[in-house]
């Protein structure tokens, strides 16, 4: 499965390169439908769990959901209209207006996403279908700390190991760690918020500039 991004579409692909569906229109657009009658905008990250796959659908403020059986495209969180809203329990997903998720990753019924317009990692659960934030004051920065207690910086992608998250924060030119847990992060490569480069070594010395994915 592929995020075409400035196609606007999802391809589901065999391994011979040869395209077997598409998923939205092609247009830039933000309606639920099957297949190719559905509309993306500028969708980045993609997971799989439960025989679906979902979508950071960046340029629709939304997190997607395609069901592969049969190709059903259905929107499960956000407005569709950019915003800062903050993800609560107790608010309708689909009413929660929120900015740029950018990565996704899957760990049994958790969905978490990197909310990159707004500085956080957060978290939906497909069993509650409820949406809420899971690390990051929302403030622009790099600070490790617990929850909210951390703050990030335009965190770009999302890949999961064990009980912990890699994220791509991408302002910060750094690459953070997210325990589960705990929900600790913590900086394993990153200086400071403007102190970026191209330079080899250790951890504490090394730099990197606007990185964008991890795996």
């Amino acid at each position: 499965w592929i995020a075409d991004t400035g196609h606007n579409r999802i391809l589901e692909c065999s391994h011979e390169g040869r395209i077997v569906r598409q998923f939205g229109s092609g247009n830039p657009g933000f309606w639920d439908g099957a297949n190719m009658d559905s509309g993306f905008s500028s969708p980045h990250g993609i997971a799989m769990a439960r025989d679906c796959l979902f979508v950071a659908d960046t340029g629709n403020h939304a997190l997607r959901r395609v069901r592969l059986l049969d190709g059903e495209v259905k929107t499960i969180a956000g407005s569709g209209v950019l915003g800062h809203d903050i993800a609560h329990e107790y608010v309708e997903p689909t009413k929660i207006a929120m900015s740029a998720p950018s990565g996704i990753a899957a760990i049994g019924d958790i969905i978490y996403v990197a909310v990159a317009g707004q500085n956080q990692i957060w978290q939906y659960n497909l069993n509650t279908n409820k949406l809420a934030v899971l690390a990051g004051s929302g403030k622009l920065g790099l600070e490790d700390g617990s929850g909210v207690g951390a703050s990030l910086a335009q965190p770009m992608s999302l890949s999961a190991i064990g009980q912990q998250l890699i994220v791509v924060d991408s302002a910060a030119s750094a690459i953070r760690a997210l325990r589960l847990n705990d929900n600790r992060v913590s900086t394993l490569l990153g200086k400071g918020l403007y102190d970026f480069g191209d330079v080899p070594g250790k951890p504490d010395v090394a730099r990197l500039q606007n990185p964008l994915a991890a795996c």
